[in-house]
Formats: C-alpha cells, structure tokens, sequence
C-alpha cells in the first residue's frame, strides 16, 4: 500500500516549492458533469476538504506558506467529455497560454472558461477531470480522474493516458511523483481498486 512507499521524492519536491517561491501550485480540474448543481457544489466543499486533510503533517509547516491551488474549469461546453475530450481541451488551452505570454503583458485576458493565468508551479503534463462517478464518490474512496495532456494525440504512452487518483493524495504526494517518475511509473502504481495513492 502507498503507506510503505519511499518518501524521500516528496520531500525534495516540497523543498523545491519552498525554494522556488513562485505564485501557485496544482492543477487544472474540468467539470465534465453538469446535470446536478447541487452534486457540484458539494463535491467543491468536499474536494477542499480532502486536499486539506491529505498534507501529511511531516509537510504541513513547510507547505503552509504555500499558495496551492486548483484552477476548476466550470463550463457547460465541457459537458460530457471524456479523457481524451478533457486531453484535448487542456492541450488548447496551454497552448494559448503560451501564446498569451508573448504578447504585451497589458493586453487584457479572454474570457473563456481557460482564462486563467496558468503560473509555472501548475502542472501540465497532466490534468484533472471530475464526471459523475467521481463526484460521487465521496461515499467511499474520494478520487478525480488525472488526465494525460497528451492524450488525445493519439501517441503511444505506454498506459491508457487516464486513472483515478484519491483527492487526499494529489497534494503533494501525487504533485511531486509527476515530477519525479516518468508518467507510465506514475499510472502502474494504482492499487487494486484502481485508485492510484501513492508510489509503490
């Protein structure tokens, strides 16, 4: 189980953070499921929550300081997509990000659902997706589903490209181990229920 996993990488990403001092650290989340208001809303409560809860107290002071930040992407358009959907949508929008970063620095932002100024301690080679299922997955293990960017290319990653991650693992377990193992490294750790929660 992820409890017995080596943690050295998870400090050394969260010294990093320290040392960095950039604005934010996370990720991107899409609402894919818009048939439910109310479910939303409570899973945005319980999300919080469970991100909260999942700093394990050897990281919390160092993390305290630290602005960590999950960017939820909330627009009817995204209804209904799929991993590859999500993939492809994220990739767009990263890619008008960097294009934003060349032009003036006054010029005012758009205003679609990707707007968001996305800092360089957001992750991008993966995103988040939440559907139906894992917004009501409260009831048992609480998860989101982590989405690889490139995905939708159509390239061989080695892994299916998506699986289920706990809430209480993304940060920083979850955060550091995308920046220290290759991605396929990162899916293969998933546990028997097919929720990953740590490195094995």
């Amino acid at each position: 189980m992820a409890d017995s996993e080596p943690s050295g990488y998870i400090a050394d990403c969260v010294r990093e953070m320290e040392s960095l001092g950039l604005d934010e650290y996370g990720f991107n989340l899409t609402r894919t499921y818009y048939e439910d208001e109310a479910l939303w809303q409570s899973f945005r409560r319980d999300f919080d929550a469970a991100m909260e809860k999942g700093t394990q107290a050897e990281y919390a002071d160092a993390m305290e300081p630290l602005d960590i930040v999950t960017r939820f992407h909330d627009d009817v358009d995204f209804a209904g997509l799929g991993p590859e959907g999500v993939s492809n949508a994220f990739q767009i929008f990263c890619l008008d990000e960097d294009e934003e970063d060349e032009e003036d620095e006054d010029e005012a932002e758009g205003d679609g659902p990707w707007s968001h100024e996305m800092g360089p301690g957001v992750i991008r080679s993966m995103c988040l997706m939440a559907d139906e299922a894992s917004m009501r997955s409260f009831d048992s293990t609480p998860y989101v589903i982590a989405v690889d960017a490139l995905l939708h290319t159509g390239v061989d990653l080695g892994y299916p490209g998506h699986f289920k991650v706990a809430i209480e693992c993304l940060m920083p377990k979850f955060y550091a181990a995308i920046g220290h193992f290759d991605l396929e490294k990162v899916a293969a750790a998933v546990d028997e229920d097919w929720i990953w929660r740590g490195m094995k």
